[in-house]
């Protein structure tokens, strides 16, 4: 019975010192903190070709933080606030603005998109990463005919905190 109990002892000793170990590793790792609202970054825009169709598709890549992981929406997600006429049913919002002499002009129909749920398992956590957002080049093309503009963009999270506004440089397709 006494050999029992040393075992049974030895075995929580064993399992204590595993706790404190995982406690200090985790105490060495430095997590970021992100505020709630959604913040993004212009990273890059660059033209591919489409597999399936041979089209030119442009390519914009944003960076992002979010600090309750709650980007994206699902396509279920339909009902208020995310109705389908409603100021949410698009998450990611840009106005391209097209060159005009030495000045921009902005296009007033604004470029608009879901962004589809990046965090599906779990929205309370600090998430950082990059979107890519895909664009019709031949469509854009035909509203900016001299190849040359920019864009203002933000996003909107699930509990509608809003992002930055991000304006990318100056743009010239060939």
């Amino acid at each position: 019975m006494q050999l029992m109990k040393f075992r049974i002892f030895r075995i929580t000793k064993i399992q204590l010192f595993m706790f404190a170990g995982i406690l200090f590793l985790q105490s060495c790792i430095e997590r970021d903190e992100y505020p709630i609202e959604p913040y993004i970054e212009f990273s890059d825009f660059y033209v591919m070709i489409d597999q399936a169709s041979g089209k030119e598709i442009g390519v914009i890549v944003l960076k992002f933080t979010d600090g309750d992981g709650d980007i994206g929406l699902a396509p279920k997600d339909t009902l208020y606030p995310y109705q389908l006429d409603g100021d949410y049913y698009y998450n990611y919002i840009m106005y391209f603005y097209k060159k005009q002499g030495t000045n921009f002009v902005k296009i007033e129909t604004p470029y608009n998109i879901r962004i589809p749920i990046i965090n599906p398992d779990d929205f309370a956590q600090n998430l950082d990463g990059e979107i890519y957002i895909d664009i019709d080049l031949d469509i854009l093309r035909t509203a900016i005919t001299d190849g040359v503009f920019k864009f203002d963009a933000f996003i909107y999270d699930r509990a509608l905190n809003k992002s930055n506004t991000i304006t990318s440089p100056v743009i010239q397709l060939d």
